[in-house]
């Protein structure tokens, strides 16, 4: 009878591989795209002349009153961002199943561009120099909402959405979470008393169906980031560094998904255009994949958003 271990060769399984893949990027809820015709260009920013106060008042024979408006140009300038990978012929004749080397090298360069993308916006959107004064306030100490017992993420919540009503007249629609603090708020004594009295089901009134925080609160769509970048090149995260791209701050904020005039929205996605490129190099035997995204990421609007910082230790 032959041995055991010479019954069957060793080869990759086909309908089972492993991949760490980032959860879905989450800057265009914050920079929303705006397709546009040419890589630079100006946009119509509107005076204030809405908010004034005029006299009305119009005596019997008299003239009415003369109103004024101006307005100012806005300038962006969009960017090329791009990554290819080579596919060799012999790579294919040589490569066994699970793996597609086309579509791996696409999906690869795609999600390089796609987190350079989530990286850069969260860079944007997390610098507090790029608030007003009073759109932004730093936690510390017992008031971080990991202490359960002497923290106030409502009231600090509160503040918020007032501080971008109060500054803009928006109300904020969007509040992003990286999912560390989303979990620690939704496990938070003052949350789940919301619906303590209120609710048969507490556990469904208050996790999504991802077992996180409901998709609505306090009125704003609440977006949860869990992108990390590393300079790892192994294959496991337990040994990489792995750094979450947007930290431990909270950003509420107005967004317009929809581009359209005489808006106003926390921050845009200038976007020329973004395409995926395949093309052949024979002196390398293979093809060259690449994708390509030209786009200009812009604070548009940064009255309307509010940068809290630090929001747990």
């Amino acid at each position: 009878m032959p041995a055991f271990n010479t019954l069957h060769v060793e080869r990759n399984l086909t309908n089972y591989s492993q991949r760490y893949n980032n959860p879905a990027f989450i800057n265009e809820k914050l920079f929303p795209p705006t397709m546009v015709q040419f890589e630079s260009d100006k946009y119509v920013i509107y005076d204030l002349s809405h908010f004034r106060l005029y006299e009305t008042e119009r005596a019997d024979g008299a003239r009415s009153a003369q109103v004024q408006w101006k307005f100012s140009e806005g300038l962006y300038f969009a960017t090329e961002h791009s990554l290819k990978g080579l596919v060799t012929d012999r790579e294919r004749r040589n490569a066994d199943k699970p793996l597609t080397l086309d579509i791996d090298t696409l999906e690869l360069v795609t999600d390089g561009v796609m987190l350079r993308k989530e990286y850069d916006a969260a860079q944007l959107a997390r610098n507090p120099s790029n608030y007003p004064s009073g759109n932004t306030s730093a936690l510390s100490g017992t008031s971080q909402w990991s202490d359960y017992s002497s923290s106030t993420p409502l009231d600090d919540i509160k503040t918020m959405q007032l501080a971008v009503f109060e500054a803009s007249r928006q109300y904020p629609n969007t509040l992003v979470l990286p999912y560390q603090v989303a979990l620690t708020l939704a496990y938070h004594p003052t949350i789940l008393d919301l619906v303590k009295y209120t609710h048969d089901n507490l556990l469904q009134a208050l996790m999504g169906a991802d077992g996180m925080l409901p998709k609505q609160l306090f009125g704003m769509q609440v977006v949860i980031g869990g992108a990390a970048v590393t300079t790892s090149d192994g294959t496991d995260v337990s040994t990489s560094d792995l750094t979450d791209v947007w930290g431990k701050d909270v950003i509420a904020a107005y967004v317009e998904q929809a581009p359209k005039l005489k808006s106003i929205s926390y921050g845009k996605t200038f976007r020329t255009e973004k395409y995926v490129r395949k093309w052949r190099e024979e002196e390398l035997h293979g093809d060259w994949v690449e994708y390509n995204d030209v786009y200009d990421l812009a604070l548009t609007a940064a009255p309307t958003g509010y940068l809290l910082q630090s929001a747990i230790a």
